[in-house]
């Protein structure tokens, strides 16, 4: 895809670059929190326990908040495959050969001079096929397993892949962070970009759940959680922002953090 930075791209609620994104709840002092790309939250930090300003957390939709992508054409086998490529690490060795250095996923290197599979050799959908990745093939097998759908079929809650099984549209994760922090009685927004084209339908997923209707999270109704769905735009170039959502307007022309303003200040 085309990243330059004049393109314009659709957003709904809010825009970071060029990303698609959907807000949930926001409130007063912000706190703002951005998510490392490929990275589900299932915990929050102590640290940020203790905190009472309002929290912003920004979420990548593809292997963040679902695992898959139709753009790409993967489900979820294939985009969990082809993530794993991300969050593996070894190096060349001085026969020219790779070699790997842990046997264990992590977002960050486990040791000075190592480098991703994904960085060496890119991305290929079958990772766990290879000789050289079926060493995490029960850690892929294992992962994929958490994720099947259990419950009866629904087309905005399921999704079947090519093996003819069905796995939850959107990770357990991402509700589980929801909730936890309302459970902390935190002001929080939480902001959905992509590059992709997954953001309408996983709005509908969301609103559906926070509805009642997701059976594991039916509880999620009673909490109360507005979900805006207005679609927006960004435009960006070397001099200025510019962001529109509905009727408004806003540009880094008057401000610089003007766009960061606007994001801070809505509800819905």
């Amino acid at each position: 895809m085309d990243l330059e930075c004049a393109k314009i791209t659709d957003f709904s609620q809010h825009s970071i670059s060029k990303s698609q994104m959907a807000l949930l709840h926001a409130d007063q002092d912000t706190e703002s929190v951005e998510s490392v790309s490929n990275q589900i939250i299932t915990k929050i930090p102590k640290t940020l326990n203790g905190r009472r300003s309002k929290l912003i957390v920004h979420l990548d939709l593809n292997n963040t908040v679902l695992l898959s992508d139709t753009v790409t054409r993967q489900g979820p086998r294939k985009a969990l495959s082809s993530f794993l490529t991300t969050v593996t690490w070894g190096r060349i060795n001085q026969e020219g050969q790779w070699e790997w250095l842990s046997n264990v996923p992590s977002l960050n290197p486990p040791c000075d001079g190592a480098v991703s599979y994904y960085s060496q050799f890119g991305k290929p959908l079958d990772f766990t096929e290879t000789s050289d990745g079926s060493l995490f093939k029960k850690i892929f097998t294992d992962h994929l397993q958490t994720v099947e759908w259990q419950d009866p079929p629904n087309e905005l809650l399921s999704i079947t892949d090519e093996d003819g099984k069905k796995y939850h549209r959107i990770l357990p994760s991402f509700f589980e962070l929801i909730d936890c922090l309302s459970s902390q009685g935190r002001e929080f927004a939480i902001i959905l970009r992509t590059f992709g084209s997954d953001l309408s339908r996983t709005l509908k997923t969301i609103q559906v759940t926070l509805s009642g209707q997701h059976p594991q999270y039916q509880h999620l109704q009673m909490k109360h959680f507005p979900l805006r769905i207005s679609p927006g735009k960004i435009r960006c170039n070397k001099k200025n922002v510019v962001l529109t959502l509905g009727s408004e307007r806003i540009s880094t022309q008057s401000s610089p953090r003007a766009v960061y303003h606007y994001f801070s200040s809505l509800e819905g």
